[in-house]
């Protein structure tokens, strides 16, 4: 891993350490159920680390299995933008125009083919529905997709998925 994308890992970390740490402080004044809370090193050094990782080597060029990078993408971003309670959680606004949104973009474009997604339209078309239901699919993380050339294109199997479900 180049020393760039281990830096960004590092500070996406620290940041996250810090949100867990003026939460807990927020809600309970650095103490959780009467357990004092853990340094932000013993909270995130973990799985968030290890995803980020997988994500930084598939951007590179190394040779990851395709699943391997997708389940750590939606780890990854589950962990950042999921609300402590739910499962939903929508990507915000700007978010792959930073450093970090444009490393997860660059492994997500390694691993597919143009024939791997569709546009919006063709999308909205298999799924019979508006271009803005799909985009709203999307933004609401129940339609998968990756971004290319600045654009979302949800993924052909998800759309595929989604159009069986709903039959």
């Amino acid at each position: 891993m180049n020393d760039a994308h281990r830096a960004l890992i590092t500070t996406t970390l620290q940041q996250f350490a810090a949100r867990l740490v003026a939460l807990a402080r927020r809600v309970s004044r650095s103490r959780i159920n009467g357990h004092d809370f853990p340094p932000p090193d013993e909270r995130t050094q973990g799985t968030l680390e290890q995803a980020l990782a997988v994500i930084a080597a598939a951007a590179e060029g190394a040779p990851v299995e395709r699943n391997i990078v997708a389940a750590a993408v939606q780890h990854a971003m589950e962990t950042l933008f999921a609300p402590l309670a739910g499962d939903n959680f929508a990507i915000p606004d700007g978010f792959y125009a930073t450093p970090l949104g444009e490393l997860i973009a660059a492994a997500q474009r390694r691993l597919y083919d143009a024939g791997d997604y569709l546009t919006t339209a063709a999308a909205a078309r298999r799924l019979g529905m508006h271009r803005n239901s799909v985009y709203a699919l999307m933004e609401q993380s129940k339609l998968r997709y990756i971004i290319v050339d600045g654009e979302r294109k949800p993924l052909r199997e998800a759309v595929e998925a989604l159009a069986e479900h709903r039959r």
